[in-house]
C-alpha cells in the first residue's frame, strides 16, 4: 500500500486566474465601474455610483447599507448584479 503525503503547505496557493478581480473597468463616460457589497447579506452589485432610491434585491437593505470594495480585491464571479458590458 503506497503511503499519501501528508504535508499541507503553510501558505494558501494564489487564486487561479480566473477568480482574480476584474480590475478597474470604466462606462462609456469614462466613470470608474464599482463594486458595491451589501453590509446585511453581502449581496454585490457592479455599478458607477448606486441610484439613490436603491435596495437590495434580497434582503430590502437601503443603499446606504452598501460598501464600495475595490475590483482588484473581489473575485469577479462572485458579483451578484453587472454593470451592462
Amino acid at each position: 500500500m503506497s503511503e499519501l503525503n501528508s504535508t499541507v503547505p503553510d501558505h494558501k496557493p494564489p487564486l487561479p486566474q480566473a477568480l482574480k478581480g476584474r480590475g478597474e473597468r470604466f462606462d462609456q463616460q469614462n466613470r470608474r465601474i464599482l463594486i458595491y457589497q451589501c453590509k446585511n447579506c453581502g449581496y454585490t452589485v457592479e455599478h458607477v455610483q448606486l441610484p439613490a432610491d436603491y435596495s437590495c434585491p434580497l434582503c430590502d437593505a437601503r443603499r446606504q447599507q452598501f460598501r464600495p470594495i475595490d475590483p482588484d480585491d473581489f473575485p469577479a464571479e462572485y458579483i451578484n448584479e453587472r454593470w451592462p458590458e
